[in-house]
């Protein structure tokens, strides 16, 4: 199993939590991260330079922020999901 396809798999286990939606591309060169609250943040992470993630915020409106975060390997993917479900709890509006 590549690397790539490793950290696709540690991204995809967000899918067991409550209201958050994960959709991988074919190529699993993006994969996107949004959850059904409209306060919540939503993400797109994106196969650059066929060797690591590169992730941005995304708006309402499918805009993308500047890049904010980077995940080259099977440990920032972990980390990267251990962050997002901590931002899931602290979001505004809840």
């Amino acid at each position: 199993m590549s690397y790539q396809q490793r950290i696709v798999n540690r991204i995809k286990s967000l899918n067991e939590i409550d209201d958050i939606e994960i959709t991988v591309s074919d190529e699993k060169g993006t994969i996107d991260i949004k959850h059904r609250l409209k306060h919540a943040a939503n993400f797109r992470l994106k196969w650059i330079d066929d060797n690591h993630y590169v992730g941005y915020f995304m708006d309402a409106d499918d805009c993308e922020s500047q890049a904010i975060v980077s995940v080259w390997n099977d440990l920032e993917s972990i980390k990267f999901v251990s962050m997002y479900l901590t931002m899931i709890e602290l979001r505004a509006k809840r």
